[in-house]
């Protein structure tokens, strides 16, 4: 199977559908203890993960796998280490915004057949601009970001159905 980022949009959305809890599993008993949707702990490095920002704006959250959650440093410690690995994004379904705001920002990149296509999408400045200001340093490709106008993207989805 190959590896591959997931992306939480909102990632106190996705604890609270799935849930999350820590097992401690000694000889005859198994103890579970609830897990704060606020509270995501980077799973290579166990520094802790930001998930607001100045703002107050929910951050996403880069998981490895639909199982691993990174800080943005693991994130991009992956990408140096296996470049094809910024290849490999999808949106975690039950806690992707169904909902286009004008306050999402796209980001895209050049294409081998002379495109650009978006690949990732951010409602927090500071984190578009934390990934923007590491992502060239990690992958040597140029991308351009932009604020999604609400109406020029119902326009293109309408042209293509």
């Amino acid at each position: 199977m190959k590896e591959q980022f997931v992306i939480y949009e909102n990632p106190i959305t996705h604890r609270t559908n799935v849930g999350s809890h820590l097992s401690i599993v000694t000889d005859n008993e198994t103890t579970t203890i609830p897990i704060s949707p606020i509270d995501w702990l980077c799973d290579f490095c166990n520094s802790n993960i930001q998930i607001f920002d100045e703002q107050e704006i929910q951050m996403s959250v880069f998981v490895l796998n639909n199982n691993n959650a990174l800080c943005m440093k693991c994130f991009f410690e992956i990408i140096k280490n296996d470049r094809t690995m910024a290849d490999e994004f999808g949106l975690c379904q039950c806690c992707m915004d169904k909902e286009i705001t004008d306050e999402h920002y796209v980001i895209m990149r050049h294409t081998k057949d002379d495109k650009w296509q978006s690949f990732m999408r951010f409602k927090s400045d500071y984190q578009l601009a934390k990934f923007l200001s590491q992502y060239y340093d990690a992958t040597g490709e140029m991308v351009l970001h932009d604020k999604i106008k609400k109406g020029k993207f119902q326009k293109i989805e309408t042209e293509q159905e």
